[in-house]
């Protein structure tokens, strides 16, 4: 039988997870690597996550700062707290993209929203170093973004 797309996407997302913790299945880093892809490509947020969390610290594949940047941008647009984060991060360290405060910022906040404790440290650093009107921007992108979901 055929499987509606989101049935299909759920499908993908649960086997990527069980070849990643073993659950049912023996442990298969290389196979929880292609299935995250593939869920990944279907759009489940947390596969992409994880494929930026794979390609940011490398080991099971070269390290890839702007393959984590793309992964970690999919899934932020799909409101994953912990992508926003990491995101923001890269933009505020200038790993894999050109450092850039203004877009930190805007992920930071979404994260923080979102209930990342640490994403407030981060805007308080950051806060200290953005005029007020440059605040209001990124605060208007934020909302944007939230609202695009």
């Amino acid at each position: 039988t055929l499987l509606s797309p989101l049935r299909r996407q759920r499908q993908l997302c649960i086997s990527h997870s069980m070849y990643s913790t073993g659950r049912g299945v023996e442990l298969n880093e290389g196979k929880a690597f292609e299935w995250y892809r593939k869920s990944a490509e279907n759009g489940c947020a947390l596969a992409q996550y994880n494929l930026g969390v794979i390609y940011y610290r490398g080991g099971l594949v070269a390290q890839d700062f702007g393959e984590a940047l793309k992964w970690y941008q999919l899934a932020a647009r799909q409101n994953d707290p912990e992508a926003q984060y990491n995101l923001g991060l890269m933009y505020y360290r200038g790993q894999g993209v050109a450092k850039d405060w203004v877009t930190a910022y805007q992920w930071m906040l979404l994260a923080a929203s979102n209930g990342i404790i640490n994403a407030e440290l981060v805007l308080k650093d950051i806060n200290a170093d953005l005029s007020p009107d440059e605040i209001v921007i990124v605060e208007e992108k934020a909302m944007e973004i939230r609202n695009q979901r």
